[in-house]
């Protein structure tokens, strides 16, 4: 018996398993709800793995009623979408009772429908997050590590949402 087809099935072997990227480090994203402006929006922090980049921008909590309200807090697992206008989005997976759940870029309440919208500042008297774009890119950047992808590497996105333990209702 010769080992050179063993050999050479051993090397193909090899050299399908070197295309395999490396699992990179996950992306955890957390959102820390900090005031629930009456019925028009609530303003949070966004931590991308454990950094404060921005805020968050989400509808009023309303008993997790489709298209009207934020989403329950928790924990979420995500994975990205190509689809939209943008070509790349987080979608949450498995929100109790809804369905689609992104974050993406806007400025102010109208353009969410039970969605997370980040920024890099907010005015909560209008509930207008500004630098919507620039915080998406650093989103973006954070899941690639890095400015320029070549590729989407192998790993798993965390979307933890919760309230601060003195989180603000104001009228």
């Amino acid at each position: 018996m010769t080992l050179k087809p063993l050999l050479n099935a051993l090397a193909l072997i090899l050299c399908a398993f070197a295309e395999i990227p490396a699992r990179a480090e996950d992306l955890n994203v957390r959102i820390v709800r900090l005031l629930q402006k009456g019925g028009a929006c609530t303003i949070g922090e966004l931590w991308i793995d454990g950094q404060r980049v921005g805020y968050t921008l989400e509808l009023p909590w309303k008993w997790n009623e489709q298209s009207v309200s934020a989403i329950p807090a928790g924990s979420y697992s995500g994975h990205l979408r190509y689809d939209k206008d943008d070509h790349w989005r987080i979608q949450l997976n498995d929100v109790q009772g809804r369905s689609g759940v992104q974050i993406h870029i806007g400025n102010v309440p109208r353009e969410i429908k039970g969605c997370v919208l980040v920024g890099k500042t907010w005015d909560q008297q209008t509930c207008f997050i500004g630098g919507s774009a620039i915080a998406y890119t650093e989103l973006k950047k954070a899941f690639y590590r890095g400015e320029n992808p070549v590729n989407t590497p192998m790993k798993s996105i965390t979307v933890l949402i919760e309230l601060a333990p003195n989180i603000r209702s104001e009228p």
